[in-house]
């Protein structure tokens, strides 16, 4: 009896040595899993980084396209000759032709 309250003494005292020396762990012993995690949530962040700012770029590019094209329909409107004149021009056009071709 003396025998197994001895080997139950021993038991307890080592299981009470590994968990108390697995709670002071330091930063430097930490196990592969969580180096692993550690690196896979740094390069989230790097990538989380690098695609807001290709977003941004992206959502101003196109910013400037809409406007060079609103730029662009606002010039080609005023560039436009009003329908009249163009039949005028038109109609002088083809009599010219008739004319030469008489």
């Amino acid at each position: 009896m003396k025998r197994i309250e001895n080997l139950f003494l021993a038991a307890l005292v080592g299981l009470c040595m590994l968990t108390f020396s697995s709670c002071s762990k330091s930063d430097d012993d930490r196990g592969p899993m969580e180096k692993a995690g550690k690196a896979l949530d740094e390069s989230m962040e790097k990538a989380k980084e690098q695609t807001g700012r290709a977003m941004e770029k992206a959502g101003e590019a196109i910013k400037e396209t809409g406007e060079k094209m609103q730029e662009s329909e606002k010039q080609s409107r005023t560039n436009d000759i009003p329908p009249k004149l163009l039949r005028s021009i038109l109609d002088g056009i083809c009599v010219e032709r008739i004319r030469a071709a008489r």
